[in-house]
């Protein structure tokens, strides 16, 4: 079964396909995924441990995406899109509210090597925060968002941001670190209804 299974990813990936939901089902058992989720090739959806990973009806990840619950818990909400390129990796809690907006090589990892002393880097374990993104958020490309952030909805972040701490609600933050550059504008705020999405 594993065989067969591999076998229809490499078909899939070499393809250029889309990956459907059931299939994405059937190579991780651990991920949840809505109706009319597309996840393109050669992303990686991954669980570990008593990780969890959950993607909402009618988000779209884009190729080359890595999102992986290494123990974590990992939820994007509905009708989402993850560019090309990004990688979110949870081994806290990372939630990520609807119609959340991820641009192309975006990071968010909810955790950073511990170093120093006498252990090398590497085998000195992980500190964890959970990351809070609300919804209607827009994070531009090749953004990082670090642990223990929260992003309110309706925020903004900028292309090549580095978030280190919140953002409140309808902010535009830019720059390294991420400060507070503007207010988003009130009508793209104004979600559309899962009727007008349907149409």
């Amino acid at each position: 079964m594993g065989r067969i299974l591999r076998a229809i990813g490499k078909q899939l990936r070499s393809a250029g396909s889309a990956w459907r939901a059931r299939q994405v089902r059937l190579i991780q058992a651990h991920a949840r995924l809505g109706a009319k989720v597309s996840v393109e090739a050669s992303c990686a959806l991954r669980t570990s441990g008593a990780g969890s990973l959950s993607i909402g009806a009618g988000t779209a990840v884009k190729r080359g995406c890595e999102i992986i619950a290494s123990g974590g818990s990992l939820t994007i909400g509905l009708h989402g899109f993850v560019g090309t390129g990004s990688i979110i990796v949870a081994r806290d809690t990372i939630e990520i509210g609807d119609h959340a907006l991820i641009a192309e090589y975006v990071t968010i990892r909810d955790q950073d090597h511990r170093y120093g002393g006498n252990v090398p880097t590497a085998q000195n374990g992980f500190d964890t925060s959970p990351i809070t993104i609300g919804d209607n958020v827009w994070i531009g490309a090749k953004a990082t968002i670090t642990r223990g952030v929260t992003i309110g909805d309706d925020a903004v972040i900028a292309a090549g941001a580095v978030v280190v701490s919140d953002v409140p609600n309808g902010k535009v933050v830019g720059g390294v670190p991420a400060k507070i550059i503007g207010v988003a504008d009130e009508s793209l705020n104004a979600l559309p209804s899962d009727n007008e999405i349907a149409r």
